[in-house]
């Protein structure tokens, strides 16, 4: 018989073997070469990915001359996914090369019009889609399988019934896969030492038996742990909350007892975050390299990520609901100035799934409305296409497809892309999000613009002969403090402008911290009517103004006059209204957002008292002294019970 030769695209391959062997599998495989794949469409090297073909079929003859049930591949390659793919569990089983088997599961996929997945030939893995990512995550299991049989198999029936109630439950697969990698956690390290006997004989139920003893026991050690340091709070927090979920899921009562008090280490767990922030150099180095990779990135997927990061480095938002940020989610809004705003929404598994909106006006936090533009523009082209990811805004093409960026990869991606440009610091999102950037980002980019030869020059040369940055306040930003007060005072335009008149001006309108610029009814106005629909209405008034007064410093129509009066009403308001607040959730548990918004008007107050003493130093002075000798300013006395003077 003559020889069987097939063409690939560089080169030829003797397959008379093959063909001798199976004539159906030499059509699958010609099949599976004129895929485009095999022909270089996807943006692949010819020369290499016959190489790879070529890796295909010597893994095929490794199965034939090696494996005992390879007799069913007669057939073709419809034996690989016959019988629940019994012949690929074979095969991972075997001893056959690694580089071999990737490549013959490359190979699979094709033949089957989908990418063969883990769990379709490795045993006691739990499987999680991640539908907007079209990816899967795996946990394996057969170390809990090994050690607690019938546990792991209520875990394994667990999961596929939450799988299948989750569009009706109010967390998604992200929040999924956490409880389960920490139930198993807590099953193999805590329990099964201690319980396994119980555990065994009652399966989950073991946690309510005998009134609740190893559901208690449970509780104690990690209260103890947390309290001792040997895990952080935030893990002890967590595995409370999976064993609370777990109980609920399985129809057992949870015991309210050993908690653990956020409140407590509050302040320790402050003051050992601000240890992680970047310093000042550190986020100019980082901005410096990042603006040099975006004007050097050719390839779409650099592209796109590199100005993710710089968009998070602007804003501090975490990194996954940045990833998961629709078209959708981004509204322009033309303003009466012929101005443009965008609002962004952004939704934060680890606050319940609560939506974030921000407003941004090109000038709070630097353009980002600018950057988030400029990334729809350059994914416009993506959007025809019939990918999955289409109404994602952070997505690229990469070799004929289109991908989108993920929050599993995307932190190293960007630190190895800054390390080809020579970066010393690493990109950190955590260490983003606590330090902000927005400061410092501002005063590079302006220096850059100006530094027309960058390419040409080292970071260094620059730090000496272009930039000079003073050293700025980063641990609570501008940026930071707009946000905060934005998700607080919901629906009204928040404004970082400090704008002070020389004299007091009657057509205003007169306010305990200030004056106030509004005409009325206009949307802050409309907006404190909607908070408040059921006082005026019992009230029988409209409300034609806003006087929502806690709220009047972020205000774009907030004035202040350097006099000694309008330093009294600002003194007054930080020192006895803030104080007042400060005072009464400071015993609350769960106050930690209370508590940064009071901090941040306290600051703010503190920004405007000081441009009021470059323009009157007198006139904070006297204010200082009218408020020890008279104490509060009668403007104030609504806004709290007592007031000692």
């Amino acid at each position: 018989m003559s020889e069987v030769i097939l063409e690939l695209p560089v080169g030829n391959a003797n397959i008379t073997d093959l063909f001798h062997f199976s004539p159906a599998l030499v059509d699958d495989l010609k099949k599976i070469l004129a895929s485009e794949r095999y022909q270089g469409e996807k943006g692949h090297n010819l020369r290499s990915i016959s190489a790879r073909f070529r890796v295909v079929l010597t893994a095929c003859r490794f199965i034939i001359a090696n494996d005992t049930n390879s007799g069913p591949l007669t057939q073709g390659f419809s034996a690989f996914v016959k019988n629940h793919y019994a012949l690929v569990k074979s095969i991972y089983k075997s001893e056959i090369r690694k580089e071999l088997r990737n490549e013959l599961w490359y190979a699979i996929g094709i033949y089957t019009g989908r990418p063969l997945l883990k769990h379709d030939y490795q045993s006691d893995l739990w499987a999680f889609y991640f539908k907007g990512q079209d990816a899967w995550r795996h946990i394996d299991s057969a170390d809990l399988k090994a050690a607690m049989p019938k546990v792991n198999a209520e875990m394994t029936n667990l999961l596929s019934s939450e799988t299948e109630l989750l569009p009706q439950k109010s967390y998604s697969m992200e929040t999924l896969h956490t409880r389960f990698s920490k139930a198993k956690r807590l099953l193999l390290e805590r329990l099964a030492p201690q319980f396994n006997d119980e555990l065994e004989e009652y399966g989950l139920q073991a946690l309510s038996v005998d009134n609740n003893r190893i559901q208690k026991s449970l509780f104690q050690a990690i209260q103890s742990d947390v309290q001792q340091k040997v895990i952080s709070l935030r893990t002890g927090t967590g595995y409370f909350e999976v064993i609370r979920w777990l109980m609920e899921v399985t129809g057992q009562v949870v015991v309210d007892a050993y908690r653990i008090s956020m409140q407590r280490y509050q302040t320790h767990a402050k003051r050992e975050s601000l240890e992680k922030t970047y310093s000042d150099s550190e986020l100019m180095e980082l901005v410096f390299h990042l603006e040099k990779a975006i004007e050097q990135a050719k390839e779409s997927k650099s592209l796109i990520t590199l100005h993710f990061a710089k968009i998070q480095l602007k804003t501090c938002w975490n990194t996954a609901p940045m990833c998961a940020i629709e078209l959708s989610d981004i509204k322009e809004i033309e303003l009466p100035t012929s101005k443009k705003t965008m609002v962004i929404m952004l939704q934060k598994a680890r606050k319940g799934y609560d939506i974030d909106t921000y407003q941004l006006d090109g000038r709070a936090v630097n353009s980002v409305m600018q950057d988030l533009l400029q990334v729809k523009v350059l994914t416009e082209q993506y959007r025809g296409s019939k990918s999955r990811f289409k109404s994602l805004l952070f997505v690229y093409e990469e070799y004929g497809e289109i991908g989108c960026v993920k929050g599993t990869n995307v932190t190293s991606y960007i630190n190895s892309l800054l390390e080809q440009q020579g970066c010393r610091v690493r990109y950190n999102s955590q260490r983003i999000r606590k330090s902000g950037a927005n400061y410092i980002y501002r005063e590079v980019a302006k220096d850059l613009r100006k530094y027309k030869k960058r390419m040409r020059h080292s970071y260094s040369t620059f730090i000496q002969h272009y930039k000079q940055v003073g050293e700025a306040g980063t641990q609570t930003t501008l940026g930071e403090a707009v946000q905060t007060m934005q998700s607080y005072f919901t629906g009204r335009e928040i404004s970082s402008d400090i704008i002070i008149i020389d004299k007091d001006d009657d057509v205003l309108q007169q306010t305990p911290t200030g004056l106030c610029a509004s005409k009325g009814n206009d949307i802050e106005a409309l907006q404190y009517h909607k908070e408040h629909r059921l006082l005026h209405k019992d009230n029988g008034r409209e409300a034609t103004w806003c006087s929502d007064y806690l709220a009047c410093i972020w205000c774009k129509y907030f004035r202040t006059v350097a006099d000694l009066d309008h330093v009294w009403q600002l003194l007054s308001y930080r020192d006895y209204v803030l104080a007042d607040m400060g005072a009464s959730v400071s015993n609350l548990e769960g106050n930690e957002q209370q508590t940064e918004a009071i901090e941040i008007l306290k600051n703010r107050v503190n920004d405007i008292l000081c441009q009021l003493a470059n323009r009157d130093q007198k006139a904070v002075e006297q204010a200082q002294e009218m408020q020890r000798n008279q104490g509060m300013h009668p403007f104030w006395s609504f806004a709290i019970s007592t007031v000692t003077v």
